[in-house]
């Protein structure tokens, strides 16, 4: 549970530091920072790709990974799991 905390925490210090540089560019480019922000169809795949493979390696056994990787492919197939 505290491993999950410190994890946490420290995507929020890194997400915190993004945005502050993206402030930076967008004031140095006199943009918006929502120019950066955009939701393309591409982006949001690349953000749930992203998602996805960050899940996964917080995923500690082979049995729970096999376990997802079943029901991805249930839901590929239009299956319920």
């Amino acid at each position: 549970m505290v491993r999950l905390m410190v994890e946490k925490q420290r995507r929020a210090d890194r997400d915190e530091r993004i945005r502050a540089r993206v402030g930076q560019i967008a004031d140095a480019l006199n943009v918006p920072t929502e120019y950066f922000y955009a939701d393309t169809t591409a982006q949001s795949s690349a953000a749930e790709a992203n998602e996805c493979l960050r899940l996964w390696f917080q995923i500690e056994t082979p049995e729970r990974r096999r376990r997802a990787l079943a029901l991805l492919r249930a839901l590929a197939e239009g299956e319920e799991p």
